[in-house]
């Protein structure tokens, strides 16, 4: 279930071509593009939800997918994608990530992690 999509905005011109716009123009995040700051998105949206997250599982690939791994917790999870960009970050930075690390290949690999992380919560 998603319940909202962070992404840069797009629209048809009058030629039927596709503009994107930057989602937010940002200088302060030098991990991260200036269009967007994904690690500035996750603590927007995880300060204004009326939801409180025990875990927060992030999925990423890319160089700018490190930024929001760094403000995860050690109850949270980052799933790089094994062998891309984001878990080379990883494996170079980390003593800077807190959160739990599962290198992913496919969605299944995700979605078994997260069986086993949310059964062993509840124990």
């Amino acid at each position: 279930m998603f319940s909202k999509v962070y992404t840069n905005p797009s629209t048809f011109d009058n030629s039927g071509c596709l503009q994107l716009s930057p989602y937010h123009r940002q200088d302060w995040c030098s991990m991260s593009p200036a269009n967007m700051c994904k690690g500035q998105i996750l603590d927007e949206h995880c300060r204004t939800s009326s939801l409180k997250y025990d875990v927060v599982a992030f999925v990423g690939d890319g160089e700018n997918d490190f930024c929001p791994t760094l403000r995860l917790r050690n109850t949270d999870i980052v799933f790089p994608r094994r062998s891309f960009p984001l878990d080379k970050e990883i494996a170079e930075g980390r003593d800077k990530v807190a959160a739990m690390v599962r290198s992913w290949d496919t969605g299944f690999d995700i979605m078994n992690a997260l069986k086993e992380v949310l059964m062993n919560n509840k124990a």
